[in-house]
């Protein structure tokens, strides 16, 4: 797994949590696995970025839902798609996101 991939998968647990708590966040992580959204090897990332985070109240620096589903999409073209990843663009607000906002 790559940093960039580590990155969102880390920010799409944090957006979880901060919506539906960590136990919540774990079976909807799971939904999507069921669903084909992501992978099994990324749902186990997932779920330890999860397992490793605080609850939603101690989390700060949240990515608004725009930037949740660029998080999403960037995940899958990853693993099913990598002739489209260079089309993909990153938002400096996201990146910003990532880099600054969520260091911890």
């Amino acid at each position: 797994m790559t940093v960039i991939e580590t990155l969102y998968k880390l920010a799409f647990a944090k957006h979880l949590i901060k919506n539906l708590g960590k136990k919540e966040a774990q079976r909807m992580a799971a939904y999507y696995e069921k669903l084909g959204i992501i992978s099994r090897e990324d749902l186990v990332d997932i779920i330890t970025c999860i397992e490793m985070l605080p609850e939603s109240s101690e989390v700060k620096g949240f990515m608004d839902f725009d930037d949740h589903l660029k998080a999403l999409r960037l995940i899958w073209l990853m693993k099913n798609n990598k002739e489209n990843l260079d089309k993909f663009e990153v938002t400096e607000s996201l990146t910003r996101w990532i880099l600054i906002k969520d260091s911890f």
